[in-house]
């Protein structure tokens, strides 16, 4: 199978993860990931929970039950909007695992913690949550973080084989090309984001179009409001 910048697609995300369960991979939970023919599919959602939802019914169909990172400040959506909070309720009711997706520095810190629990709190409030989180912009100090009671999916003995698609690419080879995986059949974690899967667009097109459309929803609530003078 081969990816470029322009062929990331609803039809090829299913044909990749289809490649793998021919190759009888398995999709599992954080708490059952063994060390042969297991992938954890993961989803970092930083743009967009309505795409996130479009994901997570694909997984559904294919009886993949993976895992989301919401961010709870994130400056491209509002989790307390109703149609995100049904779409989170959604993800939830198809059995799949809702964690937090934070900023955090390479070193942790006691304010760090405490933000980690306060969002997860808040997290909790809308959807049963899991005690998981991911790193926003991933750094190799990263997975030395560790946090009482949280999982995270940095850490190493989930990340020592670890393919993602930042940036609308796979930067460091495919996964389906990884003698690891294809020959040795040893276990991986997979973090694809719904931004480049989802809609028609070219890589290079869809965060622009998304922030348009989004400053033109909000010019539109703007100007529905009567001036007060």
């Amino acid at each position: 199978m081969n990816f470029n910048n322009n062929n990331f697609n609803t039809r090829n995300y299913k044909k990749l993860l289809n490649f793998f369960i021919e190759k009888k991979y398995k999709f599992v939970n954080y708490k059952s990931y063994k060390l042969k023919k297991n992938i954890l599919l993961r989803h970092d959602v930083d743009f967009d929970v309505n795409k996130a939802l479009s994901i997570a019914k694909i997984d559904h169909s294919l009886k993949i039950k993976s895992h989301f990172f919401f961010l709870v400040d994130s400056p491209f959506y509002n989790l307390l909007e109703k149609k995100n909070i049904e779409s989170l309720r959604q993800i939830s009711k198809m059995k799949h695992f809702i964690g937090l997706h934070l900023n955090m520095g390479n070193r942790i810190q006691a304010s760090s913690i405490d933000d980690l629990v306060f969002k997860f709190e808040y997290l909790k409030k809308l959807i049963p949550a899991s005690k998981i989180y991911s790193i926003h912009k991933y750094g190799s100090e990263k997975r030395n973080i560790n946090v009482n009671s949280f999982l995270n999916f940095y850490r190493k003995n989930i990340t020592k084989i670890y393919y993602s698609d930042s940036g609308g690419k796979f930067r460091f080879g495919l996964p389906t090309e990884d003698i690891r995986i294809i020959n040795q059949k040893k276990s991986f974690q997979l973090n694809l984001h719904p931004i480049w899967w989802i809609g028609k667009e070219k890589r290079n097109e869809k965060i622009p179009n998304l922030i348009k459309h989004k400053t033109l929803n909000l010019i539109k609530e703007t100007q529905s409001y009567k001036l007060i003078n």
